[in-house]
């Protein structure tokens, strides 16, 4: 699953848990949402195999 350059995207929806199917999840250019699955929102992905968070703020 790919979630790309959503800076207003501020978190994923609860039942994101129970989607097994999900091996990967890669969020780019969403700041608050990398934000927030780094901290409060970190057990709502804790079951994907593979999660890669990525932002570059601009200069």
């Amino acid at each position: 699953l790919n979630i790309n350059d959503c800076p207003n995207l501020t978190s994923l929806p609860q039942s994101v848990q129970n989607i097994t199917v999900v091996k990967e999840l890669h969020i780019w250019g969403c700041p608050i949402l990398i934000e927030r699955c780094q901290g409060e929102d970190a057990g709502l992905v804790s079951h994907i195999q593979k999660v890669t968070l990525h932002y570059e703020p601009e200069e």
